[in-house]
C-alpha cells in the first residue's frame, strides 16, 4: 500500500478510538432493556440513544 499523503495514525491511539466506538455500541441493547423493563423514561431513553448516536456518526473526528 502507498504511504504518499497518508498519514499514520498512533496505534495506541486508533485502539482507544476503536474501543470507544466499541464501547458505545455495546451501550444499546443495555439501554434498550432497561427502557423496555421500565426503568428509565422515554425521555431519558431518546437523551442516551441520541448521544450514543451523535457519538457514533462523528467517530472518529479529529481524534486520528
Amino acid at each position: 500500500m502507498l504511504r504518499v499523503g497518508k498519514s499514520v495514525p498512533d496505534p495506541m491511539r486508533l485502539a482507544e478510538l476503536i474501543e470507544g466506538f466499541g464501547s458505545a455500541v455495546e451501550q444499546i441493547p443495555d439501554l434498550w432493556i432497561r427502557f423496555d423493563e421500565g426503568r428509565i423514561s422515554e425521555v431519558d431513553f431518546v437523551m442516551q440513544l441520541t448521544e450514543i448516536v451523535e457519538y457514533m456518526e462523528a467517530w472518529p473526528g479529529d481524534e486520528l
